[in-house]
Order: C-alpha cells, then sequence, then structure tokens
C-alpha cells in the first residue's frame, strides 16, 4: 500500500463501562486510536431484489485500509467521515495493513 493513499482520518472507539456518582453503569466510548486510511469503497445495503430499504433503515457498507495496528478490534466502533460504523470484519494483509469491513450504525 502507498502511504499517499490514506488521506482519510479513523477514529477508533473502545466500549467501557462507567459508573455516576448514583451507581448506574452505561457505555461509554473511549477514542483509543485516531489513524490515517484509504477509503475502498462505501455502498449502499439493498436486499436481493436491488430495492433499497427505503421504508425505515438505510443501510451503508463501508471497506477501509489502514495500517496494522494491535489495538484494533473487532468489538470497536469506527467513526469515519463523520458517522459511527461497527466493525463487521479484520483481515490482515501480507503488507502490513488491515482491510475493515464496516457496517454503518443506524442511530
Amino acid at each position: 500500500m502507498r502511504a499517499g493513499l490514506l488521506r482519510e482520518v479513523a477514529v477508533f472507539k473502545q466500549p467501557q463501562k462507567v459508573a455516576s456518582d448514583t451507581g448506574a453503569v452505561r457505555r461509554e466510548y473511549v477514542t483509543v486510536l485516531r489513524c490515517r486510511a484509504y477509503k475502498k469503497r462505501l455502498s449502499n445495503v439493498t436486499d436481493k431484489d436491488k430495492v433499497d430499504a427505503k421504508e425505515v433503515f438505510y443501510g451503508h457498507d463501508a471497506v477501509i485500509q489502514v495500517r496494522y495496528n494491535p489495538i484494533i478490534r473487532e468489538e470497536q466502533i469506527v467513526e469515519f467521515r463523520g458517522a459511527l460504523y461497527k466493525v463487521a470484519m479484520l483481515d490482515r494483509q501480507t503488507d502490513n495493513t488491515l482491510v475493515i469491513n464496516l457496517n454503518r450504525i443506524n442511530e
């Protein structure tokens, strides 16, 4: 992978349980890594008939490539281009990079 292709910024966030003063426990995402990324593909999710699910949810898949880092795990979420994505699959390549399949989180 050429370093000049890494034009985007990806922020990896790890879930962490945080207790408030009242004792309530909630899950919060804490930034663990900010790195450069290459967008390989960004597409809408369609069903088998190639019809978008326009009723409730617009699904989006993204495929990005980053330099390998042992901090990156599948339970993390990624902030990429202002949207939050769930890591669907990590694929380590022979050239010390990771190809990451992402699914957009519907908020």
